[in-house]
Parts: structure tokens; sequence; C-alpha cells
């Protein structure tokens, strides 16, 4: 049986992508690192609002940030990430004893 410590990690995690814009975030990081102003423009929302989101997902321990000058750039948590290939599955979240496998999401 998982321990209170681990299921209070993965829950935490979990926190971390339990909202659709997250979902939307992560899928727009499984491309690459970009900053705060980039992820708000391909989700069409304010920088504010998408910052929000970002300081979720980092105490959650999803993403990474680096501060170049005054631009911070956002990736993926490579400690809890793993990028897949093959024909349905696009990336793995380590989620304690647990495995998140995501499927390729159709582009629109």
């Amino acid at each position: 049986m998982i321990s209170h410590d681990e299921a209070r990690e993965v829950a935490g995690i979990l926190i971390g992508v339990a909202d659709p814009i997250r979902m939307k975030i992560v899928q727009a990081l499984l491309d690459g690192p970009q900053c705060v102003g980039d992820i708000a423009k391909v989700l069409e929302l304010p920088m504010v609002n998408t910052s929000h989101h970002l300081k979720v997902m980092r105490q959650s321990g999803i993403l990474e940030h680096e501060k170049l000058g005054r631009r911070v750039l956002y990736s993926l948590n490579r400690k809890v990430h793993t990028a897949m290939k093959g024909p349905d599955l696009t990336a793995s979240f380590k989620l304690g004893i647990w495995e998140l496998f995501l499927r390729k999401a159709p582009r629109s």
C-alpha cells in the first residue's frame, strides 16, 4: 500500500495538472521550453492568468524554470516527465509509484 507521504506527493503533482488550462500548458510545453508570453499567446489568455497557472505547476513540481535576463523560460521537470516516441504516446509523468501516460492530442 502507498504510504501517506507518497500519496501526498502524488496528490501534489496531480493538483498541478488538475485544471483544463494547466493540461493545455503541459501540451504546449511538450514541444519544448517557452516563456510566459508565448504560452499565454498559444492559450489566448492574459499573461497574469497564465503566470498564476505556471506558479501552481512550479510549486507542484511539474515545471522547471530558468531566468534569462528579464524572461523566464518554463519547461517540464525532467524528474517527473519523460518524452516518449511512439505512434500513440507523447509523454509520461512519474507520480510516485504510479505513472500517467499522455496520448498524442489532435492539433487544431
